[in-house]
């Protein structure tokens, strides 16, 4: 009899062993989880960063395109009405 009491303890033991060790490793998992997706937020936030100074870089050479192209017109009407 107390040799099934024994088993009975030690089986208790364990289980309460496992039960700990799952639960800590769950909890590792939630960590991870709320990690990852803290991670994914960073890299979209990254990405959408690079979108909008690629983009922003793109304006700024049409820009500065448009800048050129209006200052050989000045300078052209600029060399005509001189002329005429």
């Amino acid at each position: 009899m107390a040799e099934l009491q024994d088993i009975n303890e030690a089986a208790a033991a364990c289980f309460c062993i496992l039960n700990e060790n799952q639960l800590a490793a769950q909890q590792e998992a939630t960590k991870a989880n709320t990690e990852l997706k803290l991670f994914q937020f960073q890299l979209d936030s990254a990405q959408e960063v690079k979108k909008t100074r690629t983009a922003l870089k793109e304006v700024e050479k049409q820009r500065d395109k448009r800048k050129l192209l209006l200052r050989g017109q000045e300078r052209r009407r600029g060399g005509i009405n001189k002329r005429g």
